[in-house]
């Protein structure tokens, strides 16, 4: 699972509750606000007729009052995440409210529109912005990417407060059959390893007959980039069911499997598979008979990729 901030004690801001399995994330104190002439006050309470920030469009439940944001990234499809904050007022806004989005506090892995706008007097919630996942270049990695983006609120019923509204990424996407090779993946940066398959067969692999040899390979995903979770995975379990608001049972594919093919007879054996870390497998490779053989490797009965012994 690449979430071990599930399965770890979880700080006093962030909550997980699964109501009827359905595992949902809530921030019940991450954000923290600020007013020019005082100390930060919690979240719930702000100033005057200003009551609470809530989420809208997770499926089941138009409005969360959730004082955060909580998004996922599975890759692999068209559709991404998103999620609109409402500025609840209590009864409703007795005079305009501008707004604006300190963009510096934008983290790359996401999209706010817009960054600025009015929300006009008279309405009981008032739409700020969109949060939205980024479409490429983010790897998964085992703890969610966390910021928090500042919106600075400016009314004159109110004054101006500023507000730091916390958003978490989860970022689970799946195991791919075009991108899983034989092999280490290249490191590009500390957090991502790009899989890159040779650009001409790699030479034979020399084995002893019934003799053991341990040949690895990495999992990679729709973006060329490893992945950070064993097979089944438990994020891409997670992330869907946060994003689809229901219990998913499974995700993504379920098992590796490695075969040594007999070149002249075709008859296969299979072989040992064990994760060892970050998305890399090993396989205890034996080659049964004297002579070439093939050794594939298979994601739920999918052709990988190729070696030969």
């Amino acid at each position: 699972c690449p979430c071990a901030w599930l399965a770890s004690p979880l700080p006093e801001s962030l909550r997980l509750s699964s109501p009827g399995k359905a595992m949902l994330l809530a921030l019940s104190s991450l954000a923290t606000v600020s007013s020019h002439a005082a100390p930060p006050i919690p979240f719930e309470g702000l100033p005057g007729e200003f009551q609470r920030v809530v989420t809208q469009g997770r499926p089941g439940a138009a409005h969360t009052a959730v004082p955060g944001v909580v998004l996922t990234h599975t890759k692999g499809n068209s559709t991404l995440d998103s999620s609109t904050l409402l500025l609840d007022f209590e009864g409703s806004s007795s005079k305009p409210t501008r707004w604006e989005v300190d963009e510096a506090s934008v983290p790359a892995w996401i999209s706010v529109f817009p960054t600025s706008g009015v929300v006009p007097m008279g309405v009981d919630e008032g739409p700020l912005f969109t949060v939205g996942t980024s479409s490429m270049g983010v790897a998964e990695r085992t703890e969610p990417y966390a910021a928090a983006v500042n919106v600075t609120l400016v009314s004159d019923a109110v004054g101006m407060t500023t507000i730091a509204v916390p958003i978490l990424l989860i970022v689970a996407p799946a195991t791919t059959v075009q991108h899983s090779m034989w092999g280490e993946a290249r490191r590009r940066t500390d957090s991502i390893y790009d899989c890159v398959r040779p650009t001409s067969p790699p030479p034979p692999i020399e084995l002893a007959v019934g003799a053991e040899h341990d040949v690895f390979f990495t999992a990679c995903d729709s973006e060329g980039m490893r992945v950070s979770h064993m097979i089944p995975s438990e994020g891409l379990r997670v992330a869907n069911e946060l994003r689809h608001g229901g219990l998913v049972a499974q995700a993504g594919p379920q098992a590796f499997t490695v075969l040594v093919r007999d070149s002249a007879s075709g008859a296969h054996d299979d072989m040992a598979v064990v994760y060892a870390s970050d998305g890399r497998y090993k396989a205890t490779v034996l080659a049964p008979l004297v002579g070439a053989h093939a050794l594939l490797l298979l994601l739920d009965g999918a052709l990988v990729d190729t070696r030969t012994i």
